[in-house]
C-alpha cells in the first residue's frame, strides 16, 4: 500500500535533480516549496539561529559538556560499517578527544532517550544538554512543525565510513559542521525495491512508512492517541482545580465548599477514564528512540532495544545481486554535502550515509533536527491533527 504523493527522483535525467540554494528560504517558502512537495534540498549556508554552532570547536565542547557521558558505538574494524559496533560508554570529553587524535573505530550517534516528569521522552539527551544557549529547539527555517529528537554526530574516517541504507521517520534537517558527507537517496516511491529488514504494511503520502506490528498515522501518531492526549491534559487541569479549590476552602472563601465538590467530581471522573480498558497510552507504539529503533515510548522509555525493521538488506548498490532483483531498478541520486551545508530530507527518504574527514580536519561533526513530519499543506497547521500540539503543550507544563 505505497501512496507516496510527494516529489520523486525522474530516471534518465541527466544532471543533479536535487537542488541547491544559497541562501536560506523564508520559513513559508520553505514549507510551500519543500515541506508540503517532500523534496530533499540542500542549503548551502547555516540558518542564522544556528550560527552558535561554528564555535563547536574541540575545546569548547569539552569546556561545556565534557563531563557528560555519552553512549558511542565502537566498530572492531575501520572497514565495517558503523551499525555493527558494541555500544559503550565514555566521558564526552574521552571521545572528543581520541577523536581528534585520529581514532576511527569510535562514533557518537543517537543516545538513548530519557523520559520528563510527564513520561513523555525528552527532546535532547547529553551532551546537548549542556549546549543549549547554543541553538533553538524548534530552528525558525521549520515554521509551525515540531522537534522530535535533536542530535550531535562525530566520528572520524580519513578514508570514509558508511552508514547502511536506510529511512528515518521523521523530516530531517542535518547540519553539517566538519568534513563532507556523501548522501545516497532514493524516495519513498521505491520503498518496494529497498529490501527493508522489517516488512511494509503501509506507505502515507508524506512518506512516513509503517511496518507490520507499528502502524501509525501520516504523522506519526497512534489511532486513538489524540483522545488520550486530550484526557491526559484534562487530568492536569483537574488536579489544579482541585488544588485551587482545596485552598480555597482552607481560606474560608465564599462558595468554596461548591468548589471543591465541583472539582472533586470532576478529577473522579477522569481517574475513572484513565484506568479503564477504554483509554490506551498517547504515546504511539511504533515510535523511534533515535529514528531507527521502534519502541514504546512510555513503557520503555529508557529500552534501548533494537529493531532496525527500517535498514535495506542492500550492501552492494552498484551489482546488488539476484538476492534483490528489483534494487536496481530504484532511481538514485548522490548528493555531496560540505561543512557549512545543510541538507533537509523529507520522512521515509532512503539514505546510505559515507563520513569523511575534509583535508586538515580532526574527524567530521554534525548537528540535526528531525520533526515529526506534517501531512497537511496549511502553513499555520501542518498537522491535521492537534496530537502533536496538544502533546508540546504537555511538555511545555513540566
Amino acid at each position: 500500500m505505497n501512496r507516496y504523493d510527494g516529489w520523486i527522483l525522474k530516471g534518465g535525467q541527466s544532471g543533479n535533480q536535487i537542488e541547491y540554494l544559497d541562501d536560506e528560504p523564508s520559513a513559508e517558502k520553505f514549507f510551500s516549496q519543500y515541506v508540503v512537495p517532500r523534496r530533499p534540498v540542500v542549503i548551502k549556508s547555516v540558518s542564522n539561529d544556528l550560527s552558535s554552532l561554528s564555535t563547536w570547536t574541540n575545546e569548547y565542547l569539552i569546556q561545556h559538556a565534557g563531563e557528560s557521558e555519552v553512549e558511542v558505538e565502537k566498530r572492531t574494524s575501520v572497514k565495517s560499517n558503523f551499525g555493527q559496533g558494541d555500544v559503550v560508554k565514555m566521558k564526552f570529553k574521552d571521545v572528543v578527544q581520541k577523536l581528534d587524535n585520529g581514532d576511527e573505530s569510535l562514533y557518537l550517534t543517537t543516545q538513548t532517550i530519557r523520559c520528563n516528569r510527564n513520561g513523555q521522552p525528552n527532546i535532547i539527551s547529553e551532551p546537548l544538554t549542556h549546549l543549549t544557549s547554543d541553538f533553538p529547539i524548534r530552528p525558525k527555517l521549520f515554521g509551525n512543525l515540531l522537534p522530535m529528537n535533536l542530535n550531535l554526530w562525530m566520528g572520524n574516517a580519513k578514508n570514509g565510513s558508511s552508514t547502511g541504507l536506510h529511512h528515518d521517520y521523521h523530516d530531517n534537517l542535518y547540519v553539517l559542521l566538519r568534513g563532507s558527507k556523501q548522501f545516497r537517496l532514493y524516495s519513498p516511491a521505491d520503498t518496494s525495491k529497498m529490501y527493508t529488514q522489517g516488512q511494509v504494511v503501509k506507505v502515507h503520502p508524506n512518506g512516513r512508512i509503517n511496518y507490520i506490528g507499528f502502524e501509525t498515522q501520516a504523522d506519526g501518531s497512534e489511532t486513538g492517541s489524540l483522545e488520550s492526549l486530550q484526557l491526559e491534559l484534562r487530568k492536569l487541569k483537574a488536579e489544579k482545580e482541585l488544588q485551587a479549590a482545596e485552598l480555597a476552602v482552607a481560606n474560608k472563601e465564599l462558595g468554596s465548599a461548591v468548589k471543591l465538590s465541583n472539582a472533586e467530581k470532576e478529577m473522579e471522573a477522569v481517574m475513572d477514564l484513565l484506568i479503564s480498558d477504554e483509554v490506551d497510552d498517547y504515546y504511539d507504539d511504533s515510535a523511534e528512540s533515535d529514528d531507527n529503533e521502534p519502541m514504546k515510548k512510555k513503557l520503555k522509555c529508557n529500552d534501548p532495544t533494537i529493531v532496525p525493521l527500517n535498514f535495506s538488506r542492500v550492501s552492494n548498490f552498484e551489482n546488488p545481486g539476484k538476492e534483490f532483483p528489483e534494487f536496481s531498478r530504484a532511481v538514485g541520486e548522490i548528493v555531496t554535502l560540505h561543512a557549512g551545508e545543510m541538507l533537509y530530507l523529507p520522512a521515509g527518504w532512503f539514505h546510505e550515509v559515507t563520513s569523511k574527514n575534509s583535508d586538515g580536519s580532526h574527524g567530521h561533526m554534525a548537528f540535526n533536527y528531525w520533526m515529526h513530519p506534517g501531512d497537511s499543506s496549511e502553513f499555520n497547521t501542518p498537522y491535521k491533527s492537534e496530537f502533536w500540539k496538544l502533546e508540546n503543550q504537555l511538555r511545555e507544563t513540566q
